[in-house]
C-alpha cells in the first residue's frame, strides 16, 4: 500500500474489499441453498456440490453473514463522522429511533420460543394439547 495514503484511508480500501467479497460470497451461497441444493422436501436429500452438503454450505452462508455484519458495523464507524455531519436534526431523530427500532427487533430474535419437532415434523411439547404425543419422541427402530 501506498505509504503516502492515510491508515484510515488504507482500512476503508481492505474493508470495502471485504465486503464485496462477502457480499459475493454469500449471494453465491444463497443461490446454491435455493437453486442447486433445495430442501428434501423438493427432492434434493443427499446432493452435495464439491463434497459439501446442503448443511455445510448453509453453515458457510451463516457464518458469512456474521462476518458481512462485523464488516457493515466497521464500515459504519469508518464513515460515521461524515454521516452524522450530512443528515440534518430531524433525520437524526429518524436515524436514531430507526437504529432503536432495529436492534429491537433483532433482540426480539432472541426472545422467540423454539420448539423441537420430530422428523414427520409433529411438535414435541409436554403433551398437553397434543393428544397421544408425551413430549418423548422415540425413533423406530429400522429392521
Amino acid at each position: 500500500m501506498n505509504p503516502e495514503i492515510s491508515i484510515k484511508v488504507q482500512i476503508n480500501r481492505v474493508v470495502n474489499l471485504l465486503l464485496w467479497l462477502s457480499t459475493c460470497l454469500m449471494t453465491a451461497t444463497g443461490f446454491m441453498l435455493a437453486f442447486r441444493l433445495p430442501p428434501g422436501s423438493r427432492g434434493g436429500g443427499g446432493l452435495t456440490a464439491w463434497g459439501w452438503s446442503r448443511h455445510e454450505w448453509g453453515d458457510l452462508h451463516l457464518r458469512n453473514g456474521y462476518v458481512f455484519l462485523i464488516l457493515v458495523i466497521l464500515h459504519l464507524i469508518l464513515h460515521w463522522r461524515w454521516f452524522w455531519c450530512m443528515t440534518s436534526k430531524w433525520f437524526k431523530i429518524f436515524f436514531l429511533a430507526g437504529l432503536i427500532a432495529g436492534l429491537l427487533v433483532v433482540g426480539a430474535g432472541w426472545l422467540i420460543p423454539v420448539e423441537h419437532t420430530s422428523e414427520d415434523g409433529h411438535r414435541q411439547g409436554s403433551g398437553q394439547g397434543h393428544g397421544h404425543e408425551r413430549g418423548n419422541y422415540v425413533k423406530p427402530s429400522v429392521k
